[in-house]
């Protein structure tokens, strides 16, 4: 748990609001809740319950670190930019979820309910649930917000207000590469997207910190591209080294961007008047030889 809470830190820091948007059944728990017979449920453990035949119903194994990890994040940072959590669901049984909600809870026995922000949980596209969180969480932009779902009827529909982090075979491979994505598809034209990851075998350490790290990444072009950094352009390896460094919190990474690129222009115009004073020493010396 650590590790996470130390890249959700770094992630954070970005000058950025952060929404995680979970789907429910088969994301953060096994199973649908209306599989289940129902209420009341019996806790267990933090990511255990049992419905009222007894019958268990647990959350993936990994859920209950990555929420510990966010709560102690948003202890950290004391009211500053952090990640705040919200959930969307079709599930037909809103009522069961909730209570589901009030007793999983995190390692400080905290109750996830308490951290999610908004529940938009009823049947409909997640178009309209995602819709519905940015208007009640007051999210800025489309691409201030994470979206986890395991159904790719989800993953599809969300496209439209989001690009695919994990469903899509070229981002996996640009992931594993550590490229991410081209700057100049994504954000030349101004567009903002929903970073979206699919979770088919529901939500786990690996596809947390990729959605994290591919928003993250998304936050640095998208500022890259303010400052009128091109993903061609000689200088923005040294502007993308600048911003992850971020060594004071003073400068912002549009700065940043634009101090590297001023310099890389400096060295270009020195160089080109130092090649015409050369050429221009050459030429007198012809001449008086």
């Amino acid at each position: 748990m650590e590790s996470i809470l130390k890249v959700l830190e770094e992630k954070a820091s970005v000058d950025r609001d952060c929404v995680v948007v979970l789907d429910v059944d088969d994301t953060l728990w096994e199973g649908d809740c209306d599989g289940t017979y129902g209420p009341p449920f019996a806790f267990e453990s933090p990511g255990a319950l049992r419905d009222c035949r007894n019958r268990p119903f647990k959350l993936f194994p990994e859920v209950v670190d990555i929420i510990t990890a966010v709560e102690m994040l948003a202890k950290k940072s004391k009211g500053e930019k952090t990640v705040r959590l919200a959930v969307a669901s079709r599930t037909m049984m809103p009522p069961w979820c909730r209570e589901a909600l009030n007793l999983f809870c995190t390692k400080a026995g905290t109750p996830f309910s308490k951290l999610i922000g908004c529940m938009e949980m009823y049947e409909s596209r997640k178009t309209r649930h995602l819709k519905a969180i940015r208007e009640k969480m007051s999210v800025k932009s489309w691409s201030d917000m994470i979206f986890f779902d395991n159904e790719g009827r989800n993953i599809s529909d969300t496209r439209t207000l989001g690009y695919e982090a994990e469903g899509d075979q070229r981002i996996q491979t640009e992931i594993k590469k550590g490229k991410y994505w081209d700057a100049e598809t994504v954000v030349s034209d101004g567009r903002e997207f929903v970073t979206v990851v699919h979770t088919p075998d529901g939500l786990n350490f690996r596809t947390f910190l990729a959605g994290l790290e591919v928003w993250a990444r998304r936050q640095e072009e998208r500022e890259l591209h303010s400052a009128g950094v091109g993903p061609g352009d000689a200088e923005r390896a040294v502007a993308v080294s600048g911003l992850r460094k971020q060594s004071n919190g003073n400068i912002t990474q549009g700065e940043k961007a634009k101090e590297a690129k001023g310099k890389s222009n400096d060295k270009q115009k020195q160089g080109r008047r130092l090649s015409k004073e050369t050429s221009a020493a050459a030429v007198d010396e012809a001449k008086g030889a």
